[in-house]
């Protein structure tokens, strides 16, 4: 991949501050407390790939301006397993979140994102990586909506040093656009780091993220998705997880900001409800109508393409669709329902 010169002011130029929030932290996650850090011998920011000559506007967690913030470590698991607290490991963790937070609110459209990556193993080089965009969490603690994803990268795409701080470019050929936000989450997603070429479920090798040393953040910025005992998905804080570990991920996003005319579907909140999850057969689908009309259900790939559509009419209230996907590999998946309000969008796993 190409790469310019990423300036080190531009990093503490970009990083705005932000009002600390107390998050509600749902979901439970047994894991080893406590890790082993890695340190990078000298790191410095070098540089970022992908050409783009100009960066407009790249913002990135506040955390990352702090003193505390160097040296750059990333952190293992002190258990003897395999993998990473940022990053794929043992608990196959699909996605690892951290918070963005502007100085106030204001229309974003995100083009690009940046993840330093410090390390990749070859076993895994042809499993696929992208980055998603999320509203920030419900004053209640409930998960945000997703608003894009990137393009997808080969693992084998992906730029480590263990020196320096080499971020990877992730391009959005569809911008991830959010109105009126104060803050919002940048998601790694390494679900597919954890499937073979047939989509069925095979852990080997890991990816790790670059991120602050321990004790260097506030506890409520970085958050992960990951599976449950029950076979279902959950979400939580490494604050929570790990043993109290206080960390935030080096990643930044490149956005253009202020008003726009947005083209794309709004989002909505149709109180959408999927079961079961993972599903092997027929994935129920709940919705509440906000009003009579003609509402579209969808299956979709975590790169976009629609597998699966569903026109349902119906009155204002709560409203059931089955849609079939026994014949669908193993893996990640997506579902929407888009009606009068614009769209909302979650996930789902295939067995």
């Amino acid at each position: 991949m190409l790469r310019i010169l990423l300036v080190f002011a531009l990093l503490a130029s970009s990083i705005l501050s932000f009002a600390q929030q107390t998050v509600p932290q749902p979901g439970t996650q047994s894991k080893t407390p406590g890790a082993v850090a890695t340190t990078a011998s000298a790191p410095r920011i070098s540089s970022f790939s992908n050409n783009r000559s100009v960066v407009l506007d790249t913002i990135f967690p506040d955390a990352l301006s702090l003193e505390c913030a160097a040296p750059t470590l990333f952190f293992s698991d002190t258990s003897g397993t395999e993998g990473y607290v940022t990053g794929s490991n043992q608990f196959a963790d699909f996605e690892k979140l951290q918070r963005i937070t502007l100085a106030e609110p204001v229309d974003v459209t995100v083009n690009q994102a940046i993840v330093a990556f410090a390390v990749v193993e070859d076993s895994i080089d042809n499993r696929d990586i992208v980055v998603n965009i999320y509203t920030d969490l419900g004053a209640d603690g409930s998960f945000g909506q997703l608003v894009g994803s990137s393009d997808t990268l080969k693992v084998s795409d992906l730029v480590t040093n263990d020196t320096a701080l080499v971020f990877t470019t992730f391009n959005f050929s569809e911008p991830a656009v959010l109105e009126g936000v104060s803050s919002f989450l940048l998601s790694v997603d390494v679900s597919g780091v954890y499937f073979d070429g047939d989509g069925a479920f095979d852990p080997k090798g890991n990816v790790g993220i670059y991120s602050t040393p321990a004790d260097c953040g506030d506890g409520t910025n970085l958050f992960e998705i990951f599976p449950t005992q029950d076979g279902g998905l959950a979400f939580n804080s490494v604050f929570a997880n790990w043993g109290m570990l206080n960390i935030e991920m080096y990643v930044g996003a490149i956005v253009d900001r202020g008003t726009f005319t947005s083209t794309s579907t709004p989002n909505a909140d149709y109180k959408v409800e999927v079961f079961p999850n993972p599903v092997a057969q027929d994935l129920t689908l709940t919705f509440e109508a906000p009003a009579a009309g003609t509402y579209t259900t969808r299956v979709v790939s975590t790169v976009g393409s629609v597998i699966r559509s569903q026109e349902v009419q119906t009155v204002a209230g709560a409203t059931q669709v089955t849609l079939p996907v026994a014949d669908l590999p193993a893996g990640i998946y997506l579902f929407q329902v888009e009606g009068s309000n614009g769209v909302q969008t979650g996930k789902f796993v295939k067995q």
